[in-house]
């Protein structure tokens, strides 16, 4: 239900484009791909919001608990703008 909510926007829709080109050129069946919203409250046990952690922050946080190796996880960070803009 919340892939269904991010794709009413067009960059949430832009969003999944995006993540299948940060995969490549690695087996996009090794990844799960997810929300940052769960990343933040699974990984770090809090969020404030999609737009609030989603940057350098929560990849630190990750890193610092989790230890990935590089390239073990990929985080696309996509802003929306207004239309009017």
């Amino acid at each position: 239900m919340g892939y269904a909510f991010r794709s009413f926007n067009s960059h949430g829709r832009a969003l999944f484009a995006l993540a299948h080109r940060a995969m490549a050129p690695h087996d996009e069946t090794g990844y799960v791909l997810t929300d940052g919203e769960r990343i933040c409250s699974t990984a770090m046990g809090w969020n404030s919001g999609d737009g609030h952690l989603s940057d350098e922050q929560l990849i630190e946080s990750l890193q610092r608990r989790c230890h990935f190796e590089p390239g073990e996880v990929r985080i696309v960070l996509l802003d929306a703008q207004p239309i009017q803009h």
